[in-house]
């Protein structure tokens, strides 16, 4: 396979991901303002210690869709540069010293300890 061809296959496949990406945003969006319409809604003397979870659920939102924003946004510089499949080549050789993506990967992993975090939280 020619470099060209690993190219576009591999920006194929990044660009569903980050679209199967945002499409889990949007139920985490949902999902988050659910919650909350139904904690809103539940009485005062049901509502003790649930406030936290209603938090994390908005803070995990926040920091998904930052992510998600950020990873279809230094895609989408790359897609524009000059010559994306230079690019795209040397992105992928090890060049990720650019801020967005590691901003990203610090908020997923973020979002994984607050998950995590919650787990154990729960079983105490």
């Amino acid at each position: 396979m020619s470099d060209e061809n690993f190219v576009l296959v591999t920006a194929r496949a990044i660009y569903a991901n980050y679209t199967i990406t945002l499409v889990a945003v949007g139920i985490h969006i949902f999902m988050a303002l659910y919650g909350l319409s139904v904690f809103l809604e539940t009485p005062e003397h049901l509502k003790r210690g649930r406030t936290r979870y209603i938090v994390f659920s908005f803070m995990i939102t926040a920091l998904a869709a930052l992510s998600a924003s950020l990873d279809m946004s230094w895609y989408f510089e790359m897609l524009w540069s000059p010559s994306p499949v230079d690019y795209f080549s040397n992105t992928l050789d090890g060049s990720w010293n650019d801020w967005k993506p590691m901003l990203s990967n610090v908020s997923v992993a973020i979002v994984i300890f607050i998950s995590d975090s919650l787990l154990m939280l729960r079983d105490l």
